[in-house]
């Protein structure tokens, strides 16, 4: 049985081999040991160097430089093996570039979603209660938006006020509205009277305005204003302007009734005349007043301003 080979140079079985697969070295045939004349007393054991690499580095494999007479003649000296310590380096690259890359998708996914999938949460309402000692209660100032009302409600009764006095003030801009279109039939009946012209068109239209300026009168009285201190005057001066120019088209009406045809036209009670021309210009100065203590009134709710002779 063939006594087995190790490298001298790392140590690893190179049986069979003429260059060392571990470190490249040739290997050499130690030369046959002459035999002994007389056997030795105590034959030393041969033990086969250990397989495991020495405690110390293996000595670096000798180049073609060192041994250029090692080879023979057209032989292509072998390839060492690759070193261990090279092909870790080149995985723990790999790795970290795998970690790398996985990482930055990781970052621009967390930018194109918003950072994660959660609702959003209000930043500021967060801001607003972390600051805070305890729970704010929802009577809070700092938890109640700009512009919302205070926990006593004097807001919301600012408001429902200001909307009763624009409904109030809505209601007596109908009724002065209603006023001048009877204001163009009167003058229009008044003038015929005058003209002798359609008197009996005239003597109607007359009576049924004087029926409307009562009415009139009648609402304007129960005309709730209490939200709209400031109509107070209106309402009064407008009871009163009323009130005579129903007086005024009852007497041109009567006068209308007088009126009869003669050889020389029509005749009438000029009492009845002169009394309803009275009463019409002792209105003018209630309507006066009334039209202009409205004009304030229309400008801040956005209402029609009434001239004083339409009413």
């Amino acid at each position: 049985m063939s006594e087995r080979r190790f490298c001298t140079s790392c140590g690893q079985p190179v049986d069979g081999m003429r260059f060392c697969t571990h470190c490249g070295a040739p290997v050499t045939t130690p030369p046959a040991a002459p035999p002994p004349t007389q056997p030795p007393p105590n034959p030393p054991s041969v033990q086969p160097p250990s397989t495991q690499p020495p405690t110390q580095p293996p000595p670096a494999p000798p180049s073609a430089a060192q041994h250029p007479a090692s080879y023979p003649a057209g032989a292509e000296p072998p390839r060492g093996p690759a070193r261990s310590g090279g092909r870790g380096r080149w995985i723990a690259l790999g790795v970290l570039l795998v970690l790398l890359v996985g990482g930055g998708a990781f970052a621009l996914g967390m930018l194109a979603t918003g950072g994660d999938d959660e609702p959003s949460v209000d930043r500021s309402a967060v801001l607003e209660t972390s600051g805070s000692p305890g729970p704010t209660s929802a009577s809070s100032p700092s938890s109640q938006p700009p512009g919302a009302g205070s926990s006593d409600g004097s807001d919301d009764g600012d408001n429902a006020a200001d909307g009763a006095a624009r409904r109030a003030a809505e209601r007596l801009s109908r009724l002065m509205a209603s006023s001048a279109a009877d204001k163009s039939d009167v003058v229009a009946a008044v003038g015929n009277l005058n003209s002798c012209v359609h008197v009996r068109a005239a003597t109607t239209t007359l009576e049924d305005a004087a029926d409307s300026r009562d009415a009139l009168v009648t609402k304007v009285k129960r005309l709730d204003i209490t939200a709209l201190p400031a109509a107070r005057t209106v309402v009064t001066r407008l009871a009163t302007a009323w009130t005579a120019s129903a007086k005024a088209d009852r007497s041109f009406a009567d006068y209308g009734h007088s009126l009869h045809r003669t050889a020389k036209g029509y005749k009438g009670h000029e009492a009845w005349r002169r009394a309803g021309v009275d009463h019409s210009t002792a209105s003018h100065g209630p309507k006066r007043a009334a039209a202009k203590a409205w004009r304030p009134i229309a400008r801040r709710f956005g209402l029609p301003v009434i001239a004083w002779d339409t009413l």
